[in-house]
């Protein structure tokens, strides 16, 4: 090899990615930043784990996306104008501080498209706001008037959710009429959840909104109208309720003729005066394919029998019931003795507190598993439901691998995922 081409080699040519088509460009960046709050299917368990909460597992993924498409918009203009949308198309108002400077982009946006510039203002493209400030609020009404100003932007949402946690929350009077009037996406919001007591609207506000929403498939939040009003929600498909609510659900004001799914809380309550909620099981209990239960350690025994009672009555056209539980501890205590319908075939487990021993391995396949299939032989599947479990339980392979011989021993029995380690459900088909 002469000198020249040592010090000066051939250039290498390039690849083919200038000759790639911009919209092949953006199927590889979907592929590699995929949204995992962005769309859902409103139907199936991953509706039921969406309207429960957010589990750590969603929340690490989420980042990662985030920080994937932080990335990609850096690396050219070119990949900056395909990779911008995948930006915003899921918005976390995590602070305070932080609304009002996304407020003011938001307005620049638009006002940059206003002004003859090409291409879709930043709030065209967001899916999915999360209104969940955790710091202290200095001046809460400033923060909701930009919050106000940010949902009005906001033409394409599908999915608007609530969990402030800050200080100066609490205090406040209802969620400022304005705020949800200002919602500019009629035909495309899908969900509205409230995963605590902050901020909720007035009734009237709250009773506006349902009329002039009807396309919204999956409500966490409080089923109460204005005196004589009546809501037809026929797009409805999964809704949330509590074992013990705070303020009274008159779900017979209701038309939910589309509700096939529902979680089922079961709380703690410290009112002596509270009431089993009974009403949401004659309402909508005979539609149901699918429940869920949560249940907190330390919730009264006496309302999860109640709460079954309820159900193996009134619920004859279930096929799946599913447990949302704190820790085994609860699973292994509340479960065995339980009778469900007949139409019951599937049995899903969720764990949110995945800390196990192997004697919580022993006790669930030996003794509570055995018990529920032994009183509900109509059960022809049991499914661990969420990653952080599944990783649990293969962190102590030979307990698990006893208790899926003990269960497999109840009768015949294909194993589809019992010994795969990937990140798939494992399944006991019985």
């Amino acid at each position: 090899m002469s000198a020249k081409e040592h010090y000066h080699p051939p250039s290498v040519p390039r690849p083919l990615i200038d000759q790639i088509p911009p919209e092949l460009w953006s199927t590889i960046f979907r592929h590699a930043t995929e949204p995992v709050f962005a769309e859902y299917r409103f139907t199936g368990h991953e509706a039921l784990g969406f309207i429960s909460g957010i589990d750590r597992d969603q929340h690490k993924e989420y980042r990662a996306s985030l920080v994937t498409k932080r990335y990609l918009i850096r690396v050219c203009k070119a990949w900056y104008s395909i990779a911008s949308p995948f930006l915003h198309e899921h918005v976390v108002l995590g602070t305070g501080r932080s609304v009002i400077p996304f407020r003011n982009a938001l307005m620049r946006s638009r006002k940059q498209v206003g002004s003859g510039q090409s291409g879709m203002a930043i709030g065209w493209w967001t899916k999915r706001l999360d209104v969940s400030m955790r710091d202290k609020a200095e001046d809460s009404d400033e923060i909701l008037s930009a919050l106000t100003d940010i949902m009005a932007s906001l033409s394409n949402l599908q999915i608007l959710t609530f969990s402030v946690k800050g200080q100066g929350y609490d205090i406040r009077e209802p969620l400022p009429p304005t705020t949800l009037r200002s919602l500019s996406c009629r035909d495309t919001l899908k969900a509205i959840h409230w995963y605590n007591d902050h901020l909720h609207p007035a009734v009237g506000d709250w009773t506006l909104f349902l009329e002039t929403h009807p396309h919204l498939e999956s409500i966490r939040g409080r089923f109460l109208l204005a005196p004589g009003s009546h809501v037809k929600l026929e797009s409805l498909k999964t809704i949330y309720q509590c074992s013990h609510p705070k303020t009274p659900q008159n779900l017979q004001d209701f038309d939910l003729t589309s509700v096939r799914q529902a979680v089922y809380h079961i709380g703690i309550t410290l009112d002596p005066a509270s009431t089993f909620n009974n009403s949401f099981f004659s309402a909508v209990g005979s539609q149901l394919s699918i429940i869920q239960i949560d249940c907190l350690e330390g919730a009264y025994l006496e309302d999860f029998h109640q709460a079954f009672s309820e159900i193996e009555q009134k619920c004859h056209n279930l096929s799946e019931i599913h447990f949302n539980l704190c820790a085994w501890s609860v699973f292994n205590s509340c479960i065995p003795g339980s009778r469900f319908p007949p139409s019951v075939k599937g049995l899903g487990i969720r764990v949110t507190g995945t800390t196990i021993s192997n004697v919580d391995i022993r006790t669930l396949f030996t003794q509570t598993l055995p018990a529920v299939l032994s009183s509900n032989t109509h059960v022809k599947t049991v499914q661990i439901m969420n990653q952080g479990t599944i990783r649990a339980l293969q962190g102590h392979p030979r307990a698990l691998a006893r208790g899926i011989d003990q269960v497999a021993s109840l009768g015949e029995m294909y194993e589809p995922y019992l010994t795969v380690a990937q990140d798939q459900n494992i399944t006991l088909d019985i």
